[in-house]
């Protein structure tokens, strides 16, 4: 719930940005995502999106450090 206007930070808003083009480019393959047993199309795509977004932020957190 995001009606209680908490602050995220930088790289929490980065990582919904990405997942959220990420979910983007997979609605156009979506014939080709083959859902788990008792998973919606819906429930893989938002779990891959995530899992993506989250790989790209740490990556660019380690290359920041550097």
């Amino acid at each position: 719930d995001f009606s209680d206007n908490t602050p995220f930070d930088y790289w929490t808003r980065l990582e919904h940005q990405y997942a959220g083009m990420a979910m983007q480019g997979m609605m156009s393959y979506i014939e080709q995502i083959t859902p788990k047993e008792g998973r919606s199309y819906c429930d893989e795509i938002v779990d891959i999106s995530f899992k993506v977004a989250h790989a790209l932020v740490e990556k660019y957190k380690k290359e920041e450090r550097k």
